[in-house]
């Protein structure tokens, strides 16, 4: 779930929707013109902190 994270915050840090896999669905008329991945853009801030927690969370 982590790698899963990554590979979606390296594709567009401003997207919080993504695709299952890299079709192109979604809102196209974004622009800049988005990664495959990209579902929709609506950049949060929160949505970049979310995964760094996980790293941060201690094991248990």
């Amino acid at each position: 779930m982590i790698a899963t994270q990554a590979e979606q915050l390296l594709a567009d840090p401003y997207a919080n929707s993504f695709n299952a896999v890299p079709s192109s669905a979604g809102h196209a008329a974004d622009q800049p013109q988005q990664h495959p991945l990209v579902w929709e853009r609506k950049f949060e801030l929160d949505s970049l902190c979310y995964p760094s927690g996980w790293l941060m969370a201690p094991s248990v």
